[in-house]
């Protein structure tokens, strides 16, 4: 069931890195945990309307291709989500990051916040409080964040530039 699920946002490739993509409107790019993959963000890819879903695949998670270092760095995996970026042609952005995910959002941020790509704010869902992978309820825990941030999917009134480090407590 899970595996036709899923199979509905079949993988892309952007030069070694895979990701699923779904919805249209604003850019939310999905940044899985530890042990994971793009496929982690089923719920919000089924039911996130209103938003342009990309939910990547690490370098060296699911089907994307391994790093080229035998140690990589949090930087070498920032650079690598700014370079996927980049290939998008994304201009504004919200990056969502679940766990390590969160690590690559604040890395990539921290090096590369001066250059033309805006994060209009970032998203740190912290599913390990709970011990549990996103989900539905996590879903509409999600949609309140981007509300509070001031995140509309209406065509008139665009996201704020703002940044959110959204804590446990917010996500409930």
């Amino acid at each position: 069931m899970l595996d036709e699920r899923i199979a509905r946002f079949a993988p892309r490739q952007s030069k070694g890195i895979s990701y699923r993509e779904a919805g249209a409107g604003p850019a939310l790019v999905l940044l899985h945990g530890i042990g994971s993959s793009s496929a982690s963000w089923l719920f919000q890819l089924e039911s996130l309307a209103g938003y342009r879903l990309i939910a990547w695949d690490a370098p060296g998670y699911g089907a994307s291709a391994f790093l080229a270092m035998a140690e990589p760095q949090p930087a070498d995996y920032a650079q690598a989500l700014h370079e996927f970026l980049e290939r998008l042609l994304l201009k504004d952005v919200v990056l969502v990051g679940n766990s390590l995910g969160c690590l690559m959002a604040l890395w990539r941020d921290q090096t590369f916040q001066a250059l033309a790509l805006t994060v209009l704010a970032l998203v740190l869902y912290l599913c390990l409080v709970r011990g549990i992978a996103p989900n539905r309820s996590a879903t509409s825990r999600m949609r309140k964040v981007f509300r509070r941030a001031g995140c509309r999917h209406r065509k008139d009134r665009p996201c704020p530039r703002t940044r959110l480090g959204a804590r446990a407590k917010d996500l409930r």
